[in-house]
């Protein structure tokens, strides 16, 4: 069984997230926190390269809703139509899918939220306090989006940062993400040094790193990651591995 480690950041223990996770099905990866006093968290999933494409955009939608269909059967799939922006919706059961936004909320139990990603990050919300769920899609231009969302959650439903947890998924790491020094000096302006760094004269962006300072920024205080970068491993699917042409999406569910 192949595993990729979990770790929480400002903690020390480690746990595993396994390989594959779910009965049904060998092509998903678990995103689940550790396991915590309170119990009760919802889990998330990533599908993995041998799933092949899961493209949200009508008309070649059709094959990731008959997946999500025969995975959770009875669920309200929602989703975005997402466009690199900081848009988040809240959404309920009787809303339609694929509404402009990277980010959305519900506190329905029976709504299934979806994002795809191909290197970006993929970041999931839990507010057990007031059973609040959040999916959110976060690439370069979209790093900010958590704070609209926290904002939104705050406003909507009462949450308070303290009471929130976040789960940042894989995505292309700062050991791959080179990117051009505009871009590079912008992130460590916007989000901290750490947000980018620098080896041998080349930028690369931390997208991680920059997530968990805004996190930490808003008195976030739980703070997990999933380890895995998408351009290194190549169970996941990367837009920069595979090329603007070829890059096939992994659909993330929450």
């Amino acid at each position: 069984m192949l595993c990729i480690p979990a770790v929480c950041a400002g903690r020390k223990q480690e746990k595993l997230v396994h390989i594959p996770i779910m009965s049904v099905d060998p092509y998903w990866l678990d995103l689940s926190w550790s396991p915590h006093p309170q119990g009760g968290f919802p889990k998330g999933y990533i599908s993995l390269s041998h799933g092949g494409d899961f493209n949200l955009r009508s008309p070649f939608h059709t094959r990731a809703i008959q997946e999500v269909g025969r995975i959770f059967p009875g669920k309200r799939f929602l989703y975005c139509r997402q466009e690199h922006t900081k848009i988040v919706r809240i959404v309920a059961a009787n809303d339609e899918p694929g509404q402009l936004g990277d980010g959305l909320l519900t506190q329905e139990a029976n709504i299934l939220l979806g994002i795809t990603v191909a290197d970006c990050l993929p970041i999931l919300l839990w507010d057990p306090k007031h059973q609040v769920r959040g999916l959110l899609h976060s690439g370069w231009k979209g790093t900010g989006i958590l704070e609209e969302a926290v904002v939104l959650m705050d406003k909507m439903y009462g949450t308070e940062p303290k009471d929130l947890h976040v789960l940042l998924g894989p995505c292309i790491r700062s050991c791959c993400y080179r990117v051009d020094p505009e871009r590079g000096q912008w992130f460590s302006s916007q989000f901290g040094e750490g947000a980018s760094r620098i080896r041998n004269g080349v930028y690369y962006v931390d997208l991680i790193q920059a997530n968990q300072t805004i996190a930490e920024s808003l008195g976030i205080r739980s703070i997990e990651v999933v380890e895995g970068c998408t351009y290194c491993d190549t169970r996941f699917h990367s837009y920069r591995r595979e090329g603007p042409s070829n890059f096939q999406r992994m659909l993330v569910l929450f």
